[in-house]
């Protein structure tokens, strides 16, 4: 009898009937999260979608619903999402069945509406025997990012091939940081194919959105009602998105619709304006220590150059934003004395700083994600995801981040970025500022290696010089203080191996950092017992520049409808010399070597003396990106590039004289031959 009680109560939940009348909260980790019945205002999917089957198979799922609906009246902010898939192969499965809701407990709440199964044309009401776990997202706690967002987990038992997963969940609240102003952005298409796709939102009849959207096609008409307006996009039959990857960060590929209650950048401004005003005193420790800067300083750059250093090394990065501190920067004599904080706690320090010296300072709100891209968006908040400082000294313009750690050197090149434009949060400024490429050279990197030949079977010694300025040396320091001289020296001793078997680090590297223009340099000696191939008569030197390499990658897609991006501000140089203990003959055509295009310039300079031979590659970047138009030059001349970067001699071992080649050379001389042979 009880096992017959047990059967009819697993039905009960499996047969999909009605939705629960009442809604259950799950107390779980310190956090919960509420199974309840869909919301009235709602509306549900099309009838003839309702029980929705692909006309074939994609991939391993198949979606065939996005639904996202969101209601704005009375004040709320209720987000609704409806995701519908189809398992077609057993890799589906995972993906399947495992999937997350995110909330962040301090504002919101999270509702589980529905998760149901489809199979043999029977619905199955999943939800109660769902295993749903909630767990702090950790996902930036790496990057010095605490946020709070909590992911509740779902996992599901017995998916198999063939069945149909449908979920639906609210996340209801905003940031109240937004103080009542709400925003939303919507993706349209996606890199798979989604059968049916929507997007509804509810306001009040006192409400003004504002929307707009990259997809050409799309009119957003709102329909009126007594309730308020109601304004929907819905579309079938959505292609999946090629993403190419590659492009630059302004650009994205893939449809979207935004919304929001800003109308235009200086509400933006009026709204971030009140976070940024502090008018206590500074702390007496703080205090004397900008005193005895503006003592020592000769002038109003320098003062400046000692805050910037101060607060990006000083105070270490890292950020608790949660709630209100999303947005909202602490005070700077707390962050002082805290000697941590974010980039708006950074910022505000600095502001303080520099505006105790007298200089005019203002925190301007950029995006890392978008760069120049946030002239093309809606105005509202969600846009920025970082905050510098706007300094005007003189009337120069210096753009300085309190993030960036060992950045040394005159105030000129830490007031360079490359974030392309910027909100100034400054009063009755409405418009966006751009921020002008780097002008000097702040990402160099040059490595010169030196091999000195002794007789033949005989060791080989290799010096290694790098000389690096700007980004390139900051980037180092920072390794170097993550690593240490020891790790790193093991490192590049491994790197080396790779090239050649046998060599040896013969003692610790140097470094020699002059921080007072950012510069640093690294000395390392290796000796090489085995350079030579004992199997032939002749040895290859090789002439790479392989350290350009990395900057001279292959595009994933090289036949593109995107741009292609292009690390800016680049400058390589690899230097490689080879010293002979006998003369060589040298018999080599001109080998040197020019590529140059709107985004990138590349020489190869080869000086083959009697008792050397040497090779200088040299790189930069002239842009950020290549137009999709000029691609197919760009990946024919960068092939040309690539393979100009592993150029190599041979010798003759025995007698190291007048029988030397290169591979280039000896390419040619056969494909004479075979001309002079096709004209016989």
């Amino acid at each position: 009898m009880r096992l017959f009680v047990r059967v009819l109560v697993l039905l009960s939940f499996l047969l999909l009937s009605s939705s629960a009348l009442f809604a259950n909260t799950v107390q779980q980790q310190g956090y919960q999260y509420q199974q309840a019945p869909t919301p009235d205002w709602v509306a549900p999917l099309p009838h003839d979608l309702g029980a929705l089957e692909p006309t074939k198979q994609t991939a391993g799922i198949n979606y065939l619903v996005v639904d996202e609906q969101l209601s704005l009246r009375q004040g709320q902010y209720l987000a609704y999402t409806h995701i519908a898939m189809q398992v077609n192969t057993p890799q589906g499965l995972e993906q399947a069945s495992t999937f997350n809701f995110h909330f962040s407990p301090d504002y919101q709440q999270l509702q589980v509406h529905a998760i149901t199964l489809t199979r043999d044309n029977q619905q199955y009401d999943i939800l109660a025997a769902a295993d749903i776990r909630l767990a702090q997202r950790e996902r930036e706690t790496d990057q010095g990012i605490y946020n709070g967002i909590v992911t509740a987990m779902v996992l599901l038992s017995d998916i198999r091939v063939g069945d149909r997963i449908d979920y639906a969940y609210s996340v209801q609240g905003t940031n109240p940081i937004y103080q009542g102003k709400r925003s939303a952005y919507y993706a349209l298409n996606w890199a798979v194919p989604v059968h049916y796709a929507r997007v509804r939102i509810l306001t009040d009849q006192t409400t003004t959105l504002y929307h707009q959207s990259n997809l050409p096609t799309l009119h957003l008409t709102p329909h009126t009602t007594d309730s308020g307006s109601v304004y929907e996009w819905q579309q079938q039959a959505i292609a999946a998105v090629i993403d190419e990857d590659d492009y630059p960060d302004w650009h994205t590929p893939y449809a979207y619709l935004e919304v929001s209650e800003f109308a235009n950048w200086q509400e933006v401004v009026e709204w971030a304006l009140p976070m940024y005003q502090f008018s206590e005193p500074l702390a007496p420790e703080l205090k004397l220590l900008a005193d005895s800067w503006l003592a020592q300083a000769k002038s109003s750059a320098e003062y400046a150059a000692m805050v910037v250093r101060y607060v990006q090394n000083n105070i270490r990065y890292f950020g608790i934003e949660i709630g209100l501190n999303s947005h909202q920067p602490h005070a700077p004599n707390q962050v002082f004395e805290r000697k941590f904080g974010d980039c708006k706690d950074k910022t505000t320090l600095m502001l303080t700083l520099l505006r105790y010296g007298g200089l005019e300072a203002y925190p301007a709100l950029v995006s890392h994600r978008w760069k120049k891209g946030i002239a093309t968006r809606l105005p509202n908040p969600g846009v920025f995801d970082h905050v510098i400082t706007y300094l005007n000294l003189d009337g120069q313009a210096y753009w300085l981040d309190g993030t960036r750690s060992q950045q040394y050197g005159p105030l000129a090149e830490k007031g360079q970025q490359y974030f392309q434009q910027a909100l100034v949060i400054k009063q009755d400024n409405g418009v966006l500022s751009d921020i002008d490429a780097p002008q000097s050279k702040q990402n160099t990197f040059r490595t010169d290696e030196v091999l000195t030949l002794a007789a033949v079977d005989e060791p080989v010694s290799l010096n290694l010089q790098l000389a690096l300025t700007g980004e390139s040396a900051e980037r180092f320091r920072r390794m170097l203080d993550t690593k240490g001289i020891t790790d790193y020296s093991a490192e590049l001793e491994q790197a080396y191996r790779r090239q050649y078997p046998s060599a040896d680090l013969q003692q610790p590297i140097t470094v020699l950092d002059d921080i007072e223009r950012n510069r640093l340099q690294i000395h390392a000696n290796f000796v090489i017992a085995q350079f030579w191939d004992p199997e032939s008569e002749r040895q290859k030197l090789m002439l790479y520049g392989d350290s350009i390499d990395s900057y001279a990658q292959m595009p994933s897609t090289t036949r593109r409808n995107s741009p292609l991006a292009i690390a800016p501000g680049v400058h390589y140089e690899h230097n490689i010399q080879y010293k002979l203990a006998s003369n060589i003959n040298w018999s080599l055509d001109d080998l040197a070597l020019h590529i140059e295009n709107k985004a990138i310039a590349y020489r190869r300079t080869i000086t083959a003396e009697p008792l050397s031979i040497k090779v200088l590659h040299q790189y930069h970047t002239k842009a950020d990106h290549v137009t999709a138009a000029e691609t197919a030059s760009y990946i024919q001349q960068l092939r040309k590039l690539r393979e100009a970067l592993y150029y190599s001699v041979e010798i003759d071992k025995s007698s190291n004289a007048d029988n030397s080649t290169n591979t280039e050379q000896a390419l040619r001389q056969r494909f004479r031959q075979l001309l002079n042979k096709k004209g016989e």
